[in-house]
């Protein structure tokens, strides 16, 4: 019995590959720590933080208002598709944008490591969810 409590558990918890799509995904990495900040399709942002924890799990945030969602994916098209992320050398940090595209289960990122635009605007976008 206890097993299959902790299997549905389990089954119900929302990670970035199970976001309703399409999802915007901002993920922050800072040594051995890091963040993740998303929206989904329903314009329900998600969140998680923490430090050497395995599977990101996202914890419902709240719902974003029509304005805010359409900053993010305005920002999101300012980007350019298909750039790697990896840190620089020398550092654990990095942020990465990901779009997870639709039925297709398609997705592509981008790598903002440097602050300038369109990360600002893109940065700007997602701390106001």
């Amino acid at each position: 019995m206890k097993r299959g409590v902790l299997v549905l558990l389990f089954l119900s918890c929302t990670t970035v590959a199970n976001l309703k799509r399409p999802a915007w995904v901002r993920s922050t990495v800072q040594g051995w720590c890091g963040s993740t900040l998303a929206l989904d399709a329903e314009q329900q942002v998600w969140f998680e933080r923490g430090c050497e924890n395995g599977t990101v799990v996202l914890g419902l945030r709240h719902r974003a208002s029509d304005e805010a969602a359409q900053r993010v994916q305005r920002a999101f098209d300012a980007l350019q598709n298909g750039v790697e992320c990896s840190a620089p050398k020398g550092t654990r940090s990095r942020v990465e944008y990901r779009l997870l595209a639709e039925a297709d289960g398609g997705s592509w990122s981008q790598c903002g490591t440097d602050g300038g635009e369109p990360f600002t605007t893109l940065d700007a976008a997602f701390d106001a969810l």
